[in-house]
């Protein structure tokens, strides 16, 4: 079967291509070592984050999101962790999604299992706690997913967003997206995290 621009491989090696050049672009032109995968919250704090951000509204583990042809945070780790420098750091803020969709804690666990695979013991790893408080026993489960899962990795570090929010509600707008000073906490918070 001969490849064409319709094609589903085609799609995905464009996508693979695409991100994999402009995560790396990024990554070289502005100098940092960090590379950031995310959903609507990473979409709507980039110019707060700076650097390499992936961001797609919607985004989840196993989902893409809605803006363009994302990929899902599982194809994001895929093809932005390998472009993370020796001590730099991969910073994954997902789970939100994913708290208000059909997927369990177990699933979301073999996600956080295998980016700490994907990722050499020479790059650290920071994981945003999310929070949707529409769903807060699945945001809990994935609360306490994460903080286990991302322990075998020799550096980590966790971002306490969701503890944030909930302290601080004018942080969001709705319970979930940063407001323009809860994403300059939010990029505040991460840099303090990758230090």
């Amino acid at each position: 079967m001969p490849i064409t621009r319709s094609s589903a491989l085609w799609r995905t090696i464009w996508r693979t291509t695409r991100w994999l050049a402009t995560g790396f672009a990024a990554m070289v032109l502005s100098g940092c070592n960090t590379v950031m995968i995310g959903d609507s919250i990473f979409n709507m704090s980039r110019t707060e984050l700076g650097g390499a951000v992936d961001a797609s509204d919607g985004r989840g583990a196993h989902n893409a999101g809605l803006n363009g042809q994302p990929l899902s945070g599982d194809e994001a780790v895929d093809v932005l962790a390998p472009t993370v420098f020796p001590s730099g750091w991969l910073v994954v803020g997902l789970g939100t999604n994913d708290a208000r969709t059909d997927v369990d804690a177990h699933a979301f666990e073999s996600f956080v299992k295998s980016t700490v695979a994907r990722l050499p013991d020479d790059r650290c790893l920071a994981w945003v706690i999310p929070y949707n408080p529409g769903f807060p026993e699945q945001s809990a489960a994935i609360d306490v997913v994460i903080r286990e899962q991302i322990r075998p990795q020799p550096c980590h570090a966790f971002v306490e967003w969701g503890a944030a929010v909930r302290a601080r509600p004018d942080l969001v707008s709705d319970g979930i997206h940063p407001t323009s000073t809860g994403r300059a906490v939010l990029a505040d918070m991460i840099k303090a995290a990758t230090r």
